[in-house]
């Protein structure tokens, strides 16, 4: 036995979709994620990042009888109204129009696509989900962006950027992401992160590290012999400062080697660890996750 698993509730709008028999759920996953381009222009082995699998993910897509959305771009429309179908749930859900958020992401763009540069292909997503709706959070997840990019970005909806940088190891960043590396390079890479701040606020821009390629073989290290703690947010709750809007397999690992109380044998639902993480006398209910009564 490794650990405990339960399953969070599906949505409702997951049992919907369109007239050419796409699924709401294959447009926007979990109620926020969002993967509008199914490729990556960072191709072969001088480009693309090591660890990563989303062009191996859209040659398995268009094979697969499961999935219908076999396009590797997402239709804008599509987008728009599955996000208006999670307001629309969050409403019926909570007695008021609760906010939601959500975080668009997809492969790089080094050229064009459609005739669009990145920063134009995804602003187009970025304004349906932030305006085509009430009480929007709008996280975009690309390469790097100079100041005047996130700008632009930023009057076209985005509340937060997440800069993928995968490893934060100068030598390993080169290794693990050589397109990154080629284009851009560890150091503008970091600046660019850093003038982020200054258009978005604290909080607002992300590094995203991938947990365990630093160790990958041969180039990664050997241990972790730093022992560095497990970061915490500054929130109300305890359950907060662990695991926030992005909880779920990024954080799982970290969280086993670190939060006493995550894999606690008493614990069999997602709501009975956090009342353990709290502190709380009893569960409280969370419209994500579930199962109730178990």
């Amino acid at each position: 036995m490794i650990c405990n698993v339960s399953f969070p509730v599906a949505p409702d709008y997951y049992a919907k979709k369109f007239d050419d028999n796409v699924l709401y759920h294959e447009v926007i996953a979990y109620g926020y994620f969002v993967t509008v381009f199914r490729n990556c222009q960072y191709w072969g082995p001088k480009e693309e990042c090591r660890f990563c699998d989303i062009n191996e993910n859209a040659r398995q897509m268009k094979e697969s009888k499961t999935f219908t959305l076999n396009a590797p771009v997402k239709p804008v429309a599509h987008v728009e109204e599955v996000g208006r179908e999670v307001s629309r749930e969050a409403l019926a859900k909570e007695g008021h129009q609760a906010g939601v958020r959500f975080l668009i992401t997809g492969g790089t763009i080094t050229k064009t696509l459609r005739g669009m540069t990145e920063d134009e292909f995804y602003a187009q997503y970025t304004r349906a989900l932030k305006f085509g709706g009430p009480r929007r959070h709008v996280a975009l997840q690309t390469n790097a962006k100079t100041k005047d990019e996130v700008k632009f970005l930023h009057s076209q909806g985005m509340d937060e950027h997440n800069a993928n940088m995968e490893v934060w190891d100068r030598k390993l960043f080169e290794w693990i992401n050589p397109g990154k590396n080629r284009r851009i390079g560890y150091d503008e890479w970091v600046k660019r992160m850093l003038d982020s701040v200054d258009i978005l606020g604290e909080f607002n821009v992300r590094p995203n590290f991938v947990g365990g390629i630093e160790m990958s073989k041969p180039n990664g290290f050997a241990t972790k012999k730093y022992g560095l703690n497990l970061p915490t947010k500054r929130e109300l709750t305890a359950a907060r400062c662990y695991m926030g809007n992005d909880h779920g397999t990024y954080d799982d690992y970290p969280l086993l080697m670190e939060a006493p109380w995550y894999q606690d044998p008493s614990c069999r639902t997602p709501e009975q660890v956090l009342q353990k993480a709290a502190g709380w006398q009893a569960p409280r209910r969370l419209s994500i996750h579930g199962p109730q009564d178990v």
